[in-house]
């Protein structure tokens, strides 16, 4: 009985995000995603192992968090409320908060896309009401996991666990981040408390865009 493979041209995951958690140093996202590898196309298949193989070795690498530039946090803030910002602002600020809160999660093994990230911003800056656009496309275009867009397995994390981050996410941006002694990756801490108050109200507004609004400007002024 023959075994069908999904054809490579509907995979969502970005062939460069691919090689990105081939590189991880750690073994547990590389046993994960090399089968991944066998739904592509030889010569794309050979051509991707021939890239990683040297990081296949071993050695030992860091994925914390990278603290991106005040400024940069701020004018991604501003975006959610209308503000003019790059795609690589907000990928920056939302890949840190990401990787804080899948630490705190113990999930530090799973991937971020920083590729579809940007699609997501991409998504909500055309949108009146920002953040809730910004948090449906988090939602929906799942831009962490095992394999960013790719697949699932049981080493990823449940729905409401994944909304939360989400929902986290947004909370740190719509904060206030003056310099007032509060570190950044404090404040996503908070976030993500603060996340766990809210999350069945964002779950009841998901497709009213004003309610979720309100919802995500009130609970972030408590932050």
């Amino acid at each position: 009985m023959s075994v069908s493979h999904p054809d490579p041209r509907e995979l969502t995951l970005p062939l460069r995000d691919l090689v990105r958690g081939l590189r991880q140093k750690t073994s547990g996202p590389r046993s994960l995603l090399a089968p991944a590898l066998e739904f592509l196309p030889g010569p794309l298949r050979d051509a991707i192992r021939d890239i990683t193989h040297s990081d296949f070795a071993g050695g030992s690498g860091s994925r914390s968090a990278r603290k991106p530039e005040l400024a940069r946090v701020t004018r991604t803030a501003a975006a959610l409320r209308g503000a003019d910002v790059s795609a690589l602002d907000t990928v920056a600020a939302a890949t840190f908060a990401i990787r804080i809160l899948l630490d705190n999660a113990g999930k530090q093994d799973l991937l971020i896309s920083k590729t579809i990230l940007a699609l997501c911003w991409h998504d909500a800056e055309s949108r009146r009401l920002r953040a809730a656009s910004y948090l449906r496309a988090l939602v929906d275009r799942e831009p962490f996991g095992v394999a960013p867009g790719l697949l699932q397995t049981d080493a990823d994390l449940d729905a409401r666990e994944r909304l939360r981050i989400c929902v986290a996410v947004v909370l740190w941006l719509l904060s206030d981040h003056n310099d007032d002694g509060i570190a950044e990756d404090e404040l996503v801490k908070i976030a993500g408390w603060l996340a766990d108050d809210c999350l069945e109200a964002c779950q009841a507004h998901r497709d009213d865009a004003d309610q979720l609004e309100k919802v995500l400007l009130e609970t972030a002024g408590r932050i």
